[in-house]
């Protein structure tokens, strides 16, 4: 006889049932073992008919995004590089403000403009400058002859937190007179407070 604490496994649940639908008659009906085998097949394959489908569209929904959505972590990157408005106008005053340093005459306050990790190609020095250290022993030297800058032409181009002054400019030496022509480039980043050049090519013209 089957009690209702064994029928809580699958089989012999079906089997009580069938043996429960009877005994208030107290009538025993036979059932067979491939009757229950067969039973339980279809039970199995019934709930897994239910369920697969269930589990495959939740794991869809956690794996995967939908169009235009930002995974987590490149929404995240997207936050952190969120892009400073400019315009060329403000690039264009950043030789303004390297212009207006070298008046001081100190090499330190020409440097603070340059972003710690960047290049200096200077006019009349072959060895590129990469510390502060090296701009300012640069810097130095050019500072004795007070030079002050004048573009006469220019191109920027404005990128995300990036921005590029190229063009053509001319120095002129209080301390002697004299007049140098030369190309340069500024490249500029934006650190999240302030614009940084980041390089800073300059060269003499090739004809004269």
């Amino acid at each position: 006889m089957c009690r209702r604490s064994v029928c809580k496994a699958i089989v012999s649940f079906e089997v009580c049932t069938i043996l429960d639908s009877n005994r208030d008659l107290g009538v025993y009906r036979d059932v067979s073992y491939l009757e229950v085998v067969m039973r339980t097949i279809l039970f199995f394959i019934f709930a897994a008919w239910i369920v697969m489908p269930t589990v495959s569209y939740a794991q869809v929904g956690k794996d995967s995004t939908s169009p235009g959505q930002l995974a987590p972590g490149a929404a995240k990157g997207a936050r952190m590089e969120s892009c400073k408005a400019t315009t060329e106008a403000e690039i264009a005053s950043l030789f303004d403000r390297w212009n207006q340093s070298l008046q001081t005459g100190d090499p330190h306050k020409v440097v603070a403009n340059y972003a710690k990790p960047s290049i200096l190609l200077p006019t009349v020095s072959n060895k590129p400058r990469l510390t502060p250290a090296e701009k300012e022993d640069y810097f130095h030297h050019f500072l004795e002859d007070r030079p002050s800058g004048k573009i006469d032409l220019r191109n920027v181009e404005l990128g995300c937190n990036t921005a590029v002054d190229a063009g053509l400019y001319t120095f002129t030496f209080a301390k002697t007179g004299a007049t140098v022509s030369g190309r340069y480039t500024y490249t500029y980043r934006w650190n999240g407070s302030e614009w940084l050049i980041t390089s800073h090519h300059s060269s003499a013209m090739p004809e004269k």
